[in-house]
């Protein structure tokens, strides 16, 4: 702090500690924030799974669908798991209705009551 306060960047160790509560309270907020949107995004997910919004997991086509959508991508590494099975070791799940809602166009169903799932 003494060389910050020689250097001129602060008038004084307590303009340091100030700066520092203030960014420290930034991040704060910030985190707090990010954190009520995961939770929102949570308890959507939870509502799509209780109104039946759901299926049951497949790696493979969860996989052809990744490369019909981006042919160009490296493919995803394998895991075996403990039935000998391999599925991508990597997965990022969005709940249906957040990314239908994103990317709806004019007279879709996004965000209907009976939603269209892709194959």
């Amino acid at each position: 702090m003494r060389g910050a306060v020689q250097a001129g960047e602060y008038a004084s160790s307590s303009e340091i500690v100030r700066a520092a509560l203030r960014d420290w309270r930034h991040k704060r907020a910030l985190q707090d924030q990010e954190l009520g949107e995961l939770r929102a995004q949570v308890q959507e997910g939870l509502a799509d799974i209780a109104a039946g919004r759901v299926r049951d997991f497949d790696a493979e086509r969860t996989t052809n669908r990744r490369s019909r959508l981006q042919p160009d991508a490296a493919p995803l590494p394998a895991k075996a798991s403990a039935s000998g099975r391999v599925a991508p070791a990597a997965l990022v799940i969005i709940p249906a209705t957040r990314h239908r809602r994103e990317r709806a166009q004019p007279g879709s169903n996004a965000g209907s009551a009976a939603p269209q799932w892709p194959e």
